[in-house]
């Protein structure tokens, strides 16, 4: 074999249950993967009409609150589109470099959720029956986020500035953290992410559903 036609250098264990596992129910993963970008197309379809509406309308607390909606859909669509390629790729570069990407996205969503969900989001719900319940319940999922934060923060974001985002120009300390890099440990990382991403859409749509689309 030619040396360059691999790049054997990367030498991360397969896990050999888990694809075999993606190989034998390879219809149910794909399955689900459509349905789940289905579900995020049409919640990002439904919050570009609903906010012009709400900005036609001079709505400033429903404007928010879409954007908010839609931006978090954003981050899981990105992902669940990264992720995908992640999971099934074989290559070893190529799979690594959807790792990379992964951990861009989520090292950004975890400086980005906090911000749009802290003190101006916040001010909307004053004076509102019932949104001590709603917002106890939105903090519980954004404790979660920060224990997933402290637990994988540090390593992804050493992927994100070195190799994803900003990288160094020394290919061998990129090399260095590249070659690092489990890919089957940022999917578990990104599996975690996705269920406290998707307890913070779902119960932000049901205030959406409930309280806010009526009303345009």
């Amino acid at each position: 074999m030619n040396a360059l036609s691999e790049f054997n250098f990367i030498e991360y264990k397969i896990d050999e249950d888990y694809e075999k596992d993606l190989r034998e129910n390879r219809e149910d993963y794909d399955r689900k993967f459509i349905e789940r970008y289905n579900v995020l197309e049409s919640n990002i379809w439904t919050v570009k009409h609903i906010k012009k509406a709400a900005i036609n309308k001079g709505s400033k607390e429903n404007t928010i609150l879409w954007n908010v909606f839609g931006f978090l859909n954003i981050i899981a669509f990105d992902l669940v589109s990264v992720g995908y390629n992640l999971i099934f790729e074989e290559k070893r570069w190529q799979k690594i470099y959807y790792a990379r990407q992964v951990a861009l996205i989520i090292s950004e969503a975890l400086k980005d959720i906090p911000e749009v969900l802290g003190k101006n989001y916040k001010e909307l719900f004053i004076g509102i029956d019932l949104a001590e319940d709603y917002l106890s319940e939105l903090n519980k999922y954004k404790k979660e986020l920060e224990v997933y934060k402290k637990t994988h923060l540090q390593k992804l974001y050493e992927i994100r500035i070195n190799v994803s985002a900003h990288r160094d120009q020394d290919i061998d300390n990129q090399l260095n953290i590249i070659c690092k890099i489990d890919p089957y440990k940022i999917i578990e990382a990104m599996n975690d992410f996705e269920v406290i991403l998707r307890k913070i859409s779902d119960h932000f749509q049901k205030l959406l559903v409930h309280t806010v689309k009526p009303e345009i």
